[in-house]
C-alpha cells in the first residue's frame, strides 16, 4: 500500500494514539482420495488417512490474543489456537507457522518467496496478490475445491477483489477491510448546537447537501479556537477517494485495466473537495502534503469535526479502550449526491495456497484454509481485526452493532482498491491530491495527469506479467 505509513495494519496509528490517543500417523494416503476431495464441497469433511503431512504457513498476525481482547495476549495466540484445533481433526498434519510483520518489508517477503519458487504452502494474502502470483502459475485456484453455494454466498465485491482474469478465485477471504467512512465528533456537533445534522437513519447515510450543512455548522470559533468542519490528508489515498464515488465516479473500469477517475463526475468531486478548503473554508487549510498522522492528531485535539477515515478504529478502541478519544463520536457513511450511492474501497484479507505436485498435500492445504475461515474464525477475525465477514450468511455478526452495521453496509457494496494500489497510491494518487489542493495544477489537469501516469503503470505491469488488457 505505498509508503502511506502502514495502510490497513494501522500499527502506526495505534502507536500515535497511545501518546495522544505432530506427530504423523504413518502410511500413505491414497492419491485417489485427493481427487475425490476435489469433487466434494470446500466445506465438507475430507477424511484424510494416515499420511504425515507438513504444511509451511506464513501469516501476518493482526491482533494480540485469541480474540484481540485478552489483556496479556501475544500475536501468535490466535494462530496457535487455530493450529491446535486443526490438529484435533488432523493429528497427522504438522503446520509450522512463520509470523511476518505487517510492514512493506513484511509484505515483500511473500513476493520474494513466490518469485524465487520457494513460497510457503499456505500464506496470508490481500487483494491484488493474485494478480502477481497467478501469472507466475504459483498459486492454486479454490474453484475446484469449493461448493458453488459457498461461492454464491460471498459478498458481491469479493469476486472482483479476490479473482483473476480467468474468473477463478485465488485468494480465499476471511474478511474485508473497509477503507472508508467518516467519524463525526458528536461532542463538537453538540457544542455548535448542530447534533440534529448528524445522520439518524440506521445506515447513517447523508447527501452531499446534508454533509455541507454539517460542515458549515461546525466551522467557526469555540472558546477562542478556530474549529473546522473537516480535514483531508493526501498520503492515505483510500480515505480520500471515497468522496469521488459519492458523485458517481470510479477509479477504474470494470476490469481494473484502466483508470477512469478523470470523468466529469470525478472532476466535480475533486473540485468539491478543493472548494471545501479554499472557497468555503470548511476544511483545515494546508491539505497538500498533509499526512494521516497529522489529521488524526488534529482530530484527537478536536480541531475539526469530521474525519475521513476507516472503521477499523471502532474495533481498535474497543479492544484497547485506553486509546479511545475523550469525546463522543459516531461512524457514518461518506456523503453522496442525490441519485448516487455512497461507496468506499475495501481490501480483502485471506489466504493463498501454493501450487504443488503432491495432490494429497494440496487437498490438506485446502482443508486447512477451510478451517481457518470457518464461521467461528470469521467471527473472531471480525472482532479482532475489525473486518466485515466475507459471507452474506455471516452478516448477522454486525447486525445488532450500531457502529459496525454501517461498516457492513459499506463492505457489502465496496469498490476494489486496485490490483496495483501499492504503486498507484504513492506514485499517482498522492501527487494528484497534492497538486490539486496545492493549486499547482487545475483539478482537471491533476486528474488527467494522474490517469495517464496510472495507466502507464498498469500497462507496463501487464506487459511484464502477461495480463490481458481487453
Amino acid at each position: 500500500m505505498s509508503k502511506q505509513k502502514d495502510t490497513l495494519s494501522r500499527r502506526n496509528f495505534l502507536k500515535f494514539a497511545g501518546a495522544t490517543l505432530a506427530a504423523g500417523l504413518g502410511s500413505s494416503l491414497a492419491p485417489q482420495l485427493a481427487a475425490s476431495a476435489k469433487q466434494q464441497s470446500f466445506g465438507s469433511n475430507i477424511r484424510f488417512a494416515q499420511k504425515a503431512i507438513d504444511i509451511a504457513f506464513w501469516v501476518i498476525p493482526y491482533w494480540k490474543g485469541k480474540t484481540g481482547s485478552e489483556p496479556d495476549g501475544k500475536e501468535s495466540d490466535y494462530y496457535t489456537w487455530q493450529i491446535e484445533e486443526f490438529n484435533k481433526k488432523f493429528p497427522n498434519v504438522t503446520v509450522t507457522p512463520n509470523f511476518i510483520p505487517s510492514t512493506f518489508e513484511g509484505w515483500a517477503k511473500f513476493d520474494t518467496a513466490v518469485a524465487s519458487g520457494n513460497a510457503p504452502d499456505v500464506m496470508w494474502g490481500q487483494a491484488g496478490n493474485q494478480w502477481k502470483y497467478a501469472p507466475q502459475d504459483a498459486v492454486a485456484s479454490f474453484d475446484e475445491w469449493i461448493d458453488p453455494a459457498m461461492k454464491e454466498d460471498l459478498l458481491s465485491p469479493v469476486q472482483n477483489l479476490c479473482g483473476y482474469v480467468d474468473g477463478k478465485l485465488y485468494l480465499w477471504p476471511y474478511g474485508l477491510a473497509v477503507a472508508g467512512g467518516v467519524f463525526a465528533n458528536r461532542s463538537l456537533f453538540e457544542k455548535f448546537n448542530a447534533a440534529d445534522l448528524l445522520p439518524s437513519n440506521k445506515e447513517r447515510s447523508w447527501t452531499v447537501a446534508e454533509y455541507e450543512k454539517a460542515l458549515a455548522a461546525t466551522t467557526g470559533q469555540l472558546e477562542g479556537q478556530d474549529i473546522y468542519g473537516t480535514a483531508f490528508m493526501t498520503d492515505w489515498s483510500y480515505q480520500v477517494t471515497q468522496f469521488l464515488y459519492g458523485f458517481g465516479a470510479n477509479l477504474y473500469n470494470d476490469f481494473q485495466t484502466k483508470m477512469v477517475m478523470n470523468s466529469p463526475e470525478g472532476v466535480k468531486a475533486l473540485q468539491w473537495m478543493v472548494d471545501a478548503e479554499n472557497t468555503h473554508k470548511w476544511s483545515v487549510p494546508g491539505t497538500s502534503g498533509r499526512t494521516q498522522e497529522t489529521c488524526m492528531r488534529l482530530f484527537m485535539e478536536q480541531k475539526f469535526a469530521i474525519l475521513p477515515s476507516q472503521p477499523y478504529y471502532i474495533t481498535a478502541f474497543r479492544n484497547q479502550p485506553e486509546l479511545k478519544p475523550s469525546f463522543d463520536w459516531v461512524f457514518c457513511q461518506p456523503p453522496h449526491e442525490e441519485g448516487q450511492t455512497a461507496s468506499v474501497e475495501a481490501n480483502a484479507h485471506g489466504y493463498l495456497v501454493s501450487k504443488m505436485e503432491d495432490q494429497d498435500k494440496l487437498a490438506m492445504c485446502m482443508e486447512f484454509v477451510k478451517h481457518l475461515t470457518r464461521p467461528e474464525a470469521l467471527e473472531i477475525a471480525s472482532s479482532g481485526q475489525g473486518l466485515v465477514p466475507p459471507l452474506k450468511s455471516a452478516s448477522a455478526i454486525l447486525e445488532s452493532d450500531s457502529e459496525r452495521y454501517v461498516e457492513g453496509v459499506l463492505g457489502a457494496n465496496a469498490k476494489p482498491w486496485g490490483r496495483l494500489y501499492g504503486e498507484i497510491g504513492p506514485k499517482v494518487l498522492t501527487p494528484m491530491w497534492d497538486s490539486a489542493f496545492g493549486g499547482t495544477k487545475s483539478v482537471q489537469q491533476a486528474m488527467d495527469d494522474a490517469v495517464a501516469s496510472g495507466n502507464k503503470i498498469i500497462e507496463d505491469t501487464a506487459k511484464t506479467l502477461g495480463w490481458p488488457m481487453d
